[in-house]
C-alpha cells in the first residue's frame, strides 16, 4: 500500500476506513500519506465482515473531497456477512455518489466488487496471493493516474429524477492495440 501513496500528487488527498463487524473511519481526509499509512499498520483480519456498511460510510466520506474527481480504493475478500445495507442499495448509493470504485479482491474473486467497479466506472483486480499485491497497486495506481476523461450530455435531458443507462464503445484505429474502457454506467437525470 505503501507504493501506492507514494504515488500521490501534490493536492491528492486520502481517507481510511477498516471494517470487520462494523465500519470505522480511522482516518478523516488529509494529504499526510504517512498518517494513513500508520493507519494501516496498524489494521489486522478478524471478526465479521461490513463490506456493504464500509463502502456506504466511505461514499458519504467522499461527499467531503476538496477534489472533484473521486476515487474509492476497496481491499477485500470481498464477503460480506454483517451489514445493514443490502447488495442493491449500494448499487444505488453508488451511483448516487459520482465515485469511481476500483478494488482489489484478495484470494477469491469477488462478483460484488467486480460488479460495483463496472458500475461506477471502475475496475477489479484478483490476486490468488498476498505477494500479489505490489503488482495489483501499482497497476491500479497507474490506471487511476493516466485516463481519459469524456463527458456526455444527451440532447434531451428529461427532467424525471430517474437513473438513465449508458453504453459506451470504442473502435481504435487499425493497427492499435485493444483499448480498455471503462464508464458509468448510467446517471440521474435532475428531477423537476
Amino acid at each position: 500500500m505503501d507504493q501506492f501513496l507514494a504515488t500521490s500528487s501534490p493536492g491528492d488527498e486520502f481517507f481510511l476506513i477498516r471494517f470487520s463487524d462494523k465500519a470505522h473511519l480511522l482516518s478523516p481526509f488529509t494529504q499526510d500519506t504517512g498518517v494513513i499509512s500508520h493507519e494501516l499498520n496498524g489494521i489486522e483480519a478478524k471478526g465479521w465482515t461490513a463490506l456493504y456498511d464500509a463502502v456506504v460510510l466511505a461514499a458519504h466520506q467522499s461527499r467531503k473531497a476538496h477534489n472533484q474527481r473521486r476515487v474509492l480504493l476497496v481491499i477485500s475478500d470481498g464477503g460480506d456477512n454483517n451489514s445493514r445495507y443490502s447488495s442493491g442499495e449500494l448499487i444505488k448509493l453508488l451511483r448516487e455518489a459520482d465515485v469511481k470504485v476500483y478494488a482489489i479482491s484478495i484470494f477469491e474473486r469477488s462478483q460484488l466488487l467486480q460488479k460495483i467497479c463496472e458500475e461506477t466506472g471502475g475496475r477489479a483486480l484478483h490476486v490468488k496471493k498476498l505477494s500479489e499485491m505490489p503488482e495489483a497497486m501499482e497497476q491500479l495506481s497507474l490506471e487511476m493516474r493516466s485516463e481519459y476523461v469524456v463527458a456526455y450530455s444527451p440532447d434531451a435531458t428529461p427532467n424525471d429524477g430517474k437513473y438513465h443507462r449508458v453504453r459506451i464503445t470504442v473502435q481504435p484505429p487499425a493497427g492499435m492495440a485493444r483499448v480498455r474502457t471503462s464508464w458509468r454506467h448510467g446517471y440521474f437525470a435532475p428531477g423537476e
